[in-house]
């Protein structure tokens, strides 16, 4: 029982931490798009 509840939260916590990975890249992406839009557009002063 307690090697199956282990097993539980090992891959719990792989899928949760994949999401982050996940979600981290979307927002990189995101911001890089951004980024490359905005920064002609308003130069550094």
């Amino acid at each position: 029982m307690i090697c199956n509840v282990y097993l539980i939260t090992i891959f719990t916590l792989n899928f949760a931490l994949r999401q982050v990975d996940a979600a981290y890249q979307v927002l990189e992406n995101a911001w890089f798009s951004w980024y490359r839009w905005w920064e002609p557009r308003f130069p550094k002063s």
